[in-house]
């Protein structure tokens, strides 16, 4: 793999989330021994919603401006074009739902549990909306390197914020001693990453000059491709945090902030089959009739190789994640449950493999429309099971939901690669 470009890039792509992965527990360990555990489960209930709305204020832009630029990796100045539209939409889109999260903040917080529960929640809410804002840019930054496969950019990105989190938000939590330092925290390392982002982006404004005449077409290429994206994005977000909004809603932060612990470690584990497809799906995103066998073999090897990371890390999960968290957060409930989420690991990097191929392929639309489905079956589930089986009942509803759409994923990609193999046994196409 280090001969190779695509190697080189997977193994990047895995020290990235490796390093994210690491800084993110150090920083949720120490947070959670200098919290109580009451703050602590409040802190884990907001950065739920956080994430939700992380993916919510992303509006699509992110992916579908990565996929512009991948698939314009032979023209330069049209990729710069299309890197510095979307980053246009991007500012546009974050200011407005920026404007929305502080004004439904004030008016949510007593709806889910503030004061009363959440004694700060309001609080972090009306913080929360500049969170959002510059994790829209990180985000976004990140979405860019990706498409353009510069994976060095995207470690040091990744570095800087989640070392960031860690330096920034336990230094202040460790010497003010409140919840709210800690998000002050993680707003500063967030704010460097998008001071440097827009460093690498004004280099990229030359280039978009010449092709000004075509800025309005590729505005609304982006937006078109963004709406699929915001539907699958919900559905992400449904199906990784609805549980524990839920949970959070219906129980108590204590309870909360043992089921994150558990959730956390199993979200952070499937980052490394996602950085393998993030690395290596760019390779697939144009297969023609000369080269579909080389590209089949391509296909079927990455497969292989997410599916015996999968069963590894599923293995690891249940067998030895209980004790882990045990030693680490002294949380015996956390242990327990991470045992049925591990088998919701392993649905879920199933999806993501396919999901992203399908997403070169430009089969988003279709995808969302499935995804969309899905997401309404485990908001349902989820509504029955949790109230009678509380923490179980949301892992089972989530696993449950998302059996027919890896289902989907698996056989919708067979008939592509079968419609391709068919066209090129046509005459005239060997």
């Amino acid at each position: 793999m280090k001969k190779s470009k695509l190697g080189k890039n997977t193994i990047l792509n895995l020290l990235t989330k490796a390093s994210e992965a690491v800084l993110y527990f150090a920083t949720d360990i120490m947070a959670a021994n200098l919290l109580d555990e009451k703050t602590y489960g409040e802190w884990c209930f907001f950065y739920a919603i956080a994430t939700m709305v992380f993916l919510a204020i992303s509006f699509g832009i992110n992916h579908s401006t990565r996929i512009k630029v991948a698939r314009e990796a032979e023209n330069t100045d049209k990729q710069s074009a299309y890197i510095v539209t979307g980053f246009r939409l991007r500012i546009a889109v974050s200011l407005i739902i920026f404007g929305m999260i502080i004004i439904a903040g004030w008016f949510a917080a007593p709806v889910l549990g503030y004061p009363q529960k959440y004694p700060q929640l309001r609080g972090m809410f009306l913080m929360g909306a500049f969170l959002c804002l510059l994790n829209s840019f990180s985000e976004f930054y990140k979405a860019i390197y990706i498409g353009m496969q510069k994976f060095d950019y995207v470690f040091y990105t990744g570095l800087l914020e989640f070392g960031g989190f860690f330096v920034f938000g336990i230094g202040l939590l460790a010497f003010f001693k409140s919840v709210y330092a800690l998000e002050v925290g993680y707003i500063a390392a967030l704010g460097l990453v998008s001071v440097l982002g827009i460093c690498f982006l004004w280099k990229k404004q030359a280039p978009k000059d010449r092709l000004r005449n075509e800025s309005m077409k590729m505005r609304n290429e982006i937006l078109s491709d963004a709406l699929p994206f915001l539907i699958t994005s919900c559905g992400t977000l449904v199906f990784a945090e609805i549980d524990t909004f839920m949970i959070g809603a219906l129980s108590t932060a204590e309870d909360v902030g043992a089921y994150s612990i558990a959730k956390n470690l199993v979200s952070k584990s499937t980052h490394v089959n996602y950085a393998i497809c993030m690395a290596t799906m760019a390779a697939l995103a144009y297969i023609g009739v000369s080269d579909l066998e080389r590209k089949k073999k391509l296909f079927h090897r990455l497969l292989k190789l997410n599916m015996a990371v999968a069963v590894t890390i599923t293995a690891g999960l249940f067998f030895v994640g209980p004790y882990v968290i045990v030693v680490l957060y002294k949380n015996a409930a956390a242990g327990t449950m991470i045992k049925y989420l591990s088998i919701y690991f392993f649905i879920y990097v199933v999806n993501s493999f396919f999901s992203i191929f399908l997403d070169y392929q430009g089969k988003v639309k279709i995808r969302s429309i499935i995804f969309l489905v899905s997401m309404l079956f485990n908001v349902l589930l989820n509504g029955l099971l949790i109230p009678k089986w509380g923490a179980v009942g949301a892992a089972v509803a989530t696993c449950v939901s998302m059996m027919p759409y890896d289902l989907f994923l698996i056989l919708y990609t067979s008939a592509i690669f079968r419609k391709l193999t068919n066209r090129k046994e046509m005459p005239g196409n060997h």
